[in-house]
């Protein structure tokens, strides 16, 4: 009883604040689409300053859904928009920073209302680079909507948004991008193609968010393209492979990225402590921010997220039409020291070699993380290091082909792959020496064989995968395979990413 009459008393003391006369508007409880706000409006037209001030007042927002007087800054919008008062132009601004999707969707109309007479205070709102930038874009909205209402402004208004995308400060944040891009938008809203120059103007100079908005879009609203159908829109992949928006940590800006593979370490995302130091997505090349050119500072940005977790409901939910990409790997990673994060198994190995410089084997795990990372150079070094400290590294060796094969250096690549065939030979590895012998065939004719992304060695896989082996690196499939898969070529590279063809590796009888 205590609280229900503290609540009571809370209604009571913010609806006090206000005449007797604006009860109707604290007695309307949820909006449900027929109440008469033009007869309210009637009888609240000598109180425009307190249905401001209503609309303004987020303590009856604090009030419990359960008290009507807790809408009343919804409804006195409403009332608003049918009085429709110059002077709450600029007092209304004051709700561009409110959170809520009742603040984008009845601001407009309200400003509509109010017409052309807003313009000015929307306009001096939008261009002041202080305020936050959903407010801003809130702004633009409304603009938009009075255009949409009131013809004879409408060119004036998209006048105004086109000198703010060429405005000196639209490049100089992420902020300000995204800014940009809901301008954009909204002049694709309002339809006219004189905008379209300034729009593809900025396009062109990199300074619109395109997981946002395209500019295949922005034609399509200006009828400049054939209207896009539902069914259609699944085949517009542009490129084959992932496409991933990332967000870069060095500028903010986000962009769509384009890779052969992902691998999304499930594992991490549910352990805190290493995921606030590690990300749970692994991208096996280098990525660099088309924006500012930093390299490998980037997250999964909203949009990117949901690609992940699109994909992952796909798998649990696959049927006929929601097929997952298998492109997009959800693995546990593990080395010699079991289950690890690629960027923490580098750190782990730096240590080590720090401790025992003159072990090659050490050399030759490192690289092996380095080459499933895409740093392909900074493996070859290590590598050449492995093979200086002992010639006979079969594994070195094939890292070092691997890498030249990749790179385009087949001469080199060539000559790899004869040391390895040479070293196995030694060994009487036959398997392995057959696997180079051909391997220099295909290179000889300028075929470079594929090499799965996740390179472990040989050596790990003819130990059954022991965890002794110092130069282990591996994922491994946490998501149960699907018998629909296609089968697997016997000269396709093992899935397993050893780097090895398939019927050299787990393709073997008895494997």
């Amino acid at each position: 009883m205590p609280k229900l009459s503290f609540r009571k008393n809370k209604t009571k003391e913010v609806i006090d604040r206000y005449p007797a006369s604006l009860a109707p508007l604290f007695a309307l409880d949820y909006e449900t689409g027929d109440t008469d706000y033009t007869a309210l409006a009637v009888e609240l037209v000598d109180y425009v300053t307190e249905v401001i001030d209503v609309a303004l007042d987020m303590d009856f927002l604090e009030l419990p859904e359960s008290e009507p007087a807790g809408w009343a800054p919804i409804h006195a919008l409403q009332v608003l928009r049918e009085l429709a008062p110059i002077e709450a132009a600029e007092p209304l601004t004051g709700l561009f920073n409110e959170e809520g999707d009742w603040i984008g969707e009845d601001l407009p109309a309200v400003y509509s209302a109010i017409g052309p007479q807003a313009i000015p205070v929307l306009r001096d709102y939008l261009f002041t680079a202080s305020h936050n930038p959903r407010a801003r874009i809130i702004a633009s909205n409304c603009l938009v909507a009075i255009g949409q209402a009131h013809r004879d402004v409408r060119n004036q208004i998209v006048q105004m948004l086109v000198d703010f995308l060429d405005r000196p400060e639209a490049d100089e944040s992420a902020d300000e991008e995204e800014i940009t891009t809901f301008v954009i938008a909204d002049l694709g809203e309002l339809g006219d193609r004189t905008a379209y120059e300034a729009i593809r103007r900025a396009f062109d100079e990199d300074r619109v968010a395109p997981a946002i908005v395209s500019l295949e879009d922005i034609e399509r609203e200006f009828r400049m393209r054939s209207p896009l159908k539902p069914e259609d829109a699944i085949k517009l992949r542009r490129e084959p492979g992932v496409h991933l928006t990332l967000q870069c940590t060095a500028c903010g800006r986000e962009r769509e990225h384009i890779f052969d593979n992902v691998y999304y370490d499930a594992r991490l995302a549910s352990d805190r402590k290493k995921s606030e130091k590690y990300s749970p997505l692994i991208i096996p090349e280098i990525v660099v921010c088309p924006k500012c050119g930093a390299v490998d500072q980037y997250e999964l940005g909203p949009n990117g997220q949901m690609k992940i977790t699109a994909d992952l409901l796909a798998r649990t939910f696959a049927g006929p039409d929601v097929a997952p990409d298998d492109r997009i790997r959800f693995m546990e990673f593990s080395d010699r020291w079991g289950s690890t994060h690629p960027l923490e198994a580098l750190e782990r190995y730096e240590r080590e070699i720090a401790r025992r410089p003159n072990d090659p084997e050490l050399y030759v795990g490192y690289g092996n993380v380095l080459k499933f990372l895409g740093k392909q150079n900074e493996a070859r070094d290590q590598f050449q290091q492995a093979i200086e400290l002992d010639s006979g590294d079969i594994d070195a060796w094939t890292g070092l082909a691997q890498i030249a094969g990749v790179q385009g250096n087949l001469t080199e690549a060539i000559d790899a792959w004869r040391e390895v065939q040479s070293l196995a030979t030694a060994k009487d590895d036959r398997p392995l020496a057959a696997e180079a012998s051909e391997f220099i065939a295909e290179l000889q004719r300028g075929v470079v064989p594929p090499f799965a992304p996740a390179l472990s060695t040989h050596r790990q896989f003819a130990a059954n995968e022991s965890s002794a082996q110092p130069d282990r690196f591996a994922p491994r499939n946490l998501m149960p395979e699907k018998r629909d898969q296609p089968k697997i070529g016997r000269n396709d590279p093992c899935p397993c990413g050893s780097g090895r063809k398939y019927k050299h590796c787990h393709g073997r009888p008895g494997s």
